[in-house]
């Protein structure tokens, strides 16, 4: 099969895949028209942001991506460059007001221009420049077949079991993992069992259908290593519509900001567009 066959096939099998993922009726028809009515980070000091958890600064744009996405309840998938110790952190400064998601990532990634974002399977994803065409990514390793159907902790736990196994043998083909491990799981993940059927598709396509099929949820990706090889990377998910925690006993849930952050004037609804 030539290379030209290989994609129309793999397009095929992409496009078979997303017939299988309806979109939640509560989604937008594009995350990146969303409107934001207020959105403030300081990535230089980040002791002067407005966020609520406090940190040192600098914060470059893995932490600007990640407050915008909990800010305006949008999954927005992140994958970042390999971290050095040598390298200095390009700071993201944003100060926006009635705006939309695409025009405050237009200045996230003016400001870090090794990056760049697109909206695909109905989820946003920011990446570096050309790393969804660089055959070392991890994230481009093709998986042959993944086919389980877990809860979703231990959906993503299979995933980053058949990625170790698959980047050590691209040939291997292990339907069922039957991993064992030690991930940590999301205290409050979507309920029910979920099911996976996916053949010769990127680990970057999977995780993003499988965000797009459960809702409130998006992937990001580090590597601890000269290239973003499987050998050195951490998969991870959160919930951009985040759970918090009561402070009573027993333990109970709520979905959304805390009742504290709501009074907060920033978290205000939108009163003019």
């Amino acid at each position: 099969m030539n290379r030209k066959s290989r994609l129309c096939l793999r397009s095929a099998l992409i496009a078979l895949a997303i017939a299988g993922y309806s979109r939640p009726a509560d989604v937008p028809s594009s995350y990146l028209q969303k409107h934001v009515c207020r959105f403030i980070f300081h990535g230089r000091d980040f002791r002067k942001g407005i966020e609520h958890e406090r940190g040192h600064g600098p914060v470059g744009i893995s932490g600007a991506v990640r407050s915008l996405a909990e800010h305006a309840e949008v999954p927005v998938c992140f994958e970042a460059l390999r971290s050095s110790p040598d390298e200095a952190i390009v700071p993201i400064e944003i100060n926006a007001k009635n705006t939309t998601v695409k025009e405050i990532l237009d200045q996230v990634v003016s400001q870090d221009r090794r990056y760049v974002y697109r909206e695909r399977f109905g989820l946003v994803e920011v990446l570096p420049q050309g790393a969804d065409r660089d055959p070392t990514d991890c994230l481009n390793t093709v998986i042959p077949v993944f086919r389980v159907r877990y809860d979703w902790n231990g959906l993503i736990e299979q995933l980053r079991c058949e990625v170790d196994i698959v980047s050590r043998d691209p040939k291997a083909v292990v339907p069922f993992p039957g991993c064992g491990g030690s991930y940590p799981g999301l205290p409050h993940p979507p309920p029910g069992l979920i099911g996976a059927n996916f053949e010769n598709q990127t680990v970057r396509d999977i995780l993003t259908l499988l965000c797009a099929k459960v809702g409130n949820m998006a992937w990001t990706a580090s590597f601890d290593a000269p290239r973003p090889s499987c050998q050195h990377h951490a998969i991870g998910v959160y919930q951009p519509r985040r759970w918090s925690p009561s402070d009573t006993v027993p333990l109970t849930w709520s979905r959304g900001l805390p009742e504290a952050c709501l009074k907060c004037h920033y978290h205000e609804p939108c009163r003019s567009k």
